[in-house]
């Protein structure tokens, strides 16, 4: 059981309303009070990246995806670990590691796009079906359109946190407000892929040490950055 931190819990009853995020160890706290029931919902967003929903065109019109608890009088405990709904589990292992890259340490590296006036914030389209493609990554799309994908839910925790990392680092990579994407669109396939399986490799062995990637080269997936990093 891992705490998720930073995510946004909505409190209301009625037209009253308040919102907290949750600290390091997944609790949240609101300073208003109520004398009777209440709603609780999960948001999965935060100010530069959200979890949106599959919606049409392209993501144009996908939306944050929210999971709503019970109107109850008491406090509201969520472990998604053993929710009913296997989606939940699976939106929340991607905020794991779009909130890792974009706000806890990075070791130097330069952070994905973030919102700003000229863009939305990232979104990132977690599509809870099987795909050939654990992930992939649209470098020259609208930004108001979901520049990433995820799939293939049912896999091991580490592996969805480092396909997030790798198309992450995709769009570090294309980042066209640090003209890095004029590099982007102009090296090979095998350096765009390598550069990103390098930063996988390292940002996902911080939250699981034991994790390998990929043990061998493979087509443009080579192994150049670990093994300047390694011993």
């Amino acid at each position: 059981f891992i705490p998720i931190e930073g995510v946004r819990v909505r409190v209301w009853r009625w037209f009253w309303s308040t919102e907290q995020y949750t600290n390091y160890s997944g609790y949240f706290k609101t300073w208003d009070t109520y004398r009777r029931s209440v709603t609780y919902r999960v948001i999965w967003n935060q100010y530069h990246f959200s979890i949106v929903s599959d919606g049409w065109f392209w993501g144009f019109f996908a939306s944050t995806y929210k999971h709503t608890g019970l109107y109850m009088r008491a406090r509201w405990y969520l472990t998604v670990y053993t929710s009913p709904r296997p989606q939940i589990l699976f939106h929340s292992h991607i905020f794991r590691e779009a909130y890792h890259y974009y706000y806890l340490d990075i070791k130097g590296l330069r952070r994905p796009p973030i919102n700003s006036f000229w863009r939305s914030p990232m979104k990132i389209r977690a599509r809870f079906r099987y795909n050939s493609d654990d992930g992939t990554h649209f470098p020259f799309s609208l930004y108001v359109l979901a520049r990433i994908r995820i799939y293939n839910p049912y896999r091991k925790a580490e592996q969805i946190y480092a396909t997030t990392i790798h198309e992450l680092a995709h769009a570090r990579h294309a980042d066209f407000t640090n003209y890095t994407w004029w590099g982007f669109a102009n090296v090979d396939e095998k350096v765009q892929e390598s550069c990103a399986t390098g930063v996988q490799w390292e940002l996902t062995r911080m939250k699981y040490p034991d994790y390998k990637g990929r043990e061998r080269a493979k087509d443009n997936y080579t192994l150049v950055v670990a093994d300047m990093i390694d011993d």
